[in-house]
């Protein structure tokens, strides 16, 4: 798979994504290196029971591989499943998480937007835009 050896800055998978936009799975040292970096964050509460969430990260996959922006970053969290860990418990609690598919979208730390709903390629495309 060549998004594995794309992913020489981070220690997490990389889910999605090109060269300059990545969309990796969360793990806590990547998303505090981010932070500090002030990038753009998109966060994405996924469950892997959840039909939405599977169906949502084909359409969230085609927006990151359109987007080459450098400063932006998805990370894929685990939310209410057998997956999830401790870190992101903490996560979903500090964002007021309370259904997976949510998603979080961040600009130099603060939250810019939390959407519960479901998105297609193009709003992702149009929510990513404004940050």
């Amino acid at each position: 798979n060549s998004l594995k050896n794309m992913n020489m800055e981070y220690l997490g998978v990389v889910l999605a994504g090109n060269e300059q936009t990545k969309y990796l799975e969360y793990n806590k040292q990547d998303y505090e290196k981010v932070l500090k970096e002030k990038k753009k964050i998109l966060l994405y509460f996924y469950a892997n029971w959840c039909r939405i969430c599977k169906n949502e990260q084909q359409h969230l996959a085609a927006a990151l591989e359109q987007i080459k922006d450098p400063e932006l970053i998805g990370f894929r969290i685990n939310f209410n499943d057998n997956n999830v860990d401790d870190n992101e418990k903490e996560l979903a609690k500090q964002y007021g998480i309370a259904y997976q598919h949510t998603k979080v979208l961040l600009k130099e730390g603060k939250q810019l937007l939390k959407s519960p709903e479901g998105w297609h390629r193009d709003r992702y495309l149009e929510e990513l835009k404004k940050l």
